[in-house]
């Protein structure tokens, strides 16, 4: 037989659960019961011995000590006895969860994540721009992808615009998008380099009610505070190219003069065409001076080739490692032009 820890054990008992006990649910059975009497003159039931009540009280009493309660804590005789002990037990053993998120707070980060990867946007030029792009969420306990769009105007100056003041002329413009977790609402925010350039927005201009941010798209205006038109997928933006030099020659490593990109941009994709027609010829570009002509191997470095045919223009991607700068180098002493057509971030 098992150990019996609360039945009776008593030569009236029963191993079988009396039929008149209330079947609350059980793993596995004690191997003796109370065994009621089979009428109110007869003595059949199960006798309840000292020793059996003695035992039980003392493991009511090993479960209150255990879990430190005293009559501090509760009334003796109290129906809560019991379970203030075990829940004192429960909480004296629970997992440290301090540096933990709460589920709480862990959905508001979830709901406020941005897929770089999904990031759509476009602008004709002006002050105006659009986004589009994956979040996540919970519904109903299920992790689930939303597709969100917001709106941005350098004219205006809180959500859905600036943080303070005008776009910059001729600098750096960083655009976030921003959440509300009240309202569950997304918005757009944007600020100069100088203000925040970071992956969150850093500045002290956050718009009330908005906790999160991410950054989402980075320009360089045009002199007269408006976008260069653009289209972006991803950290890619293609914008209507910028002339950068339209004299290349140099046979000697050189720089290609100002490239303007924002200061955030990693690569550059450049158009570029032989503009002499007296000899086919190749253009090569790096990201920083390989110093002596025939470092043709250096780290970064690309090349486009012409027949000669001035209508022969060809793209290549730059990385860029100081912002706005990028060298040359050319063969057979032609001349080409350079257009800046898109950069990453």
């Amino acid at each position: 037989m098992a150990d019996d820890f609360f039945g009776p054990a008593s030569d009236l008992s029963t191993p079988t659960r009396p039929t008149l006990t209330p079947q609350l649910p059980l793993v596995g059975s004690p191997p003796s019961w109370f065994l009621p009497c089979s009428s109110e003159d007869d003595e059949d039931g199960t006798q309840i011995s000292a020793e059996w009540l003695n035992r039980l009280v003392g493991n009511l009493e090993a479960v209150r000590l255990a879990g430190g309660i005293d009559s501090g804590d509760v009334t003796p005789g109290d129906d809560d006895v019991l379970l203030a002990a075990i829940l004192a037990l429960i909480t004296q053993n629970a997992p440290d969860l301090s540096g933990y998120v709460t589920t709480a707070a862990l959905v508001v980060a979830l709901s406020g994540f941005v897929s770089a990867d999904t990031i759509r946007g476009s602008s004709a030029g002006g002050a105006t721009a659009s986004f589009s792009f994956s979040t996540l969420g919970l519904a109903s306990g299920v992790l689930v992808a939303a597709d969100k769009s917001i709106a941005f105007s350098g004219a205006s100056v809180g959500a859905g615009g600036m943080d303070a003041g005008a776009m910059p002329a001729s600098g750096d413009l960083s655009i976030y998008a921003i959440y509300n977790p009240t309202t569950a609402t997304w918005s757009s925010l944007g600020c100069t380099y100088a203000t925040s350039h970071g992956e969150t927005y850093t500045g002290a201009a956050m718009p009330a009610g908005y906790t999160i941010s991410r950054l989402i798209s980075v320009h360089r205006t045009t002199a007269a505070s408006q976008f260069t038109p653009f289209v972006q997928v991803g950290r890619r933006i293609n914008i209507g190219r910028i002339l950068i030099n339209a004299g290349l020659n140099s046979s000697t490593w050189t720089s290609v003069g100002t490239v303007p990109t924002p200061a955030l941009a990693s690569s550059v994709r450049l158009e570029a065409q032989q503009t002499t027609t007296s000899s086919p010829s190749n253009i090569w570009f790096a990201p920083t001076s390989p110093g002596a002509t025939s470092t043709l191997t250096h780290p970064g470095v690309v090349t486009s080739w012409s027949s000669n045919v001035q209508n022969d223009t060809t793209t290549v991607d730059v990385s860029i490692v100081a912002p706005g700068t990028l060298y040359h180098f050319v063969s057979q002493g032609q001349t080409w032009s350079a257009w800046l057509a898109g950069y990453t971030f």
